[in-house]
């Protein structure tokens, strides 16, 4: 799932040249969990996670490729994504089902507890090749 048309047209290309079957669909996460959803062993999400405050930090290889609504979370609630996804998840896994999403490492400890808070468990940060909490993996 995607919000953005555009991203899906890529994905569908991507998915296209690789022989891949996949349904794409466009929505919002952070409005309701899509129908299709129902019963899915993993969930990987690369979600807005870059703080406003933290844009002219950003590389401009980064920053001049990637669209704002891509890279920008919400500035009034910079862990809404990942509190969708832990209530996505919830709904949509199957029980030992993982979730496995790309995170600020600022913020790791309040992704983990957007996990928690809906009975995720196994839940650990994960770091990148350069030692920076990269992402967090939970298990329902």
């Amino acid at each position: 799932t995607d919000i953005s048309t555009d991203a899906l047209v890529v994905a569908k290309k991507n998915a296209d040249a690789l022989g891949c079957s996949v349904e794409f669909i466009q929505h919002d996460l952070l409005t309701a969990v899509p129908p299709s959803m129902n019963r899915v062993d993993l969930i990987i999400s690369n979600p807005p996670y870059v703080g406003l405050d933290e844009s002219e930090e950003l590389d401009q290889r980064v920053s001049h490729r990637e669209p704002r609504l891509a890279l920008f979370a919400p500035p009034d609630d910079v862990v809404g994504f990942y509190r969708a996804l832990a209530s996505v998840g919830r709904q949509s896994l199957v029980v030992g089902g993982h979730v496995l999403v790309e995170i600020n490492q600022r913020y790791g400890h309040e992704v983990c507890e957007c996990f928690f808070s809906e009975g995720f468990n196994d839940i650990r940060i994960v770091q990148d090749v350069s030692g920076n909490d990269r992402f967090v993996h939970a298990r329902r």
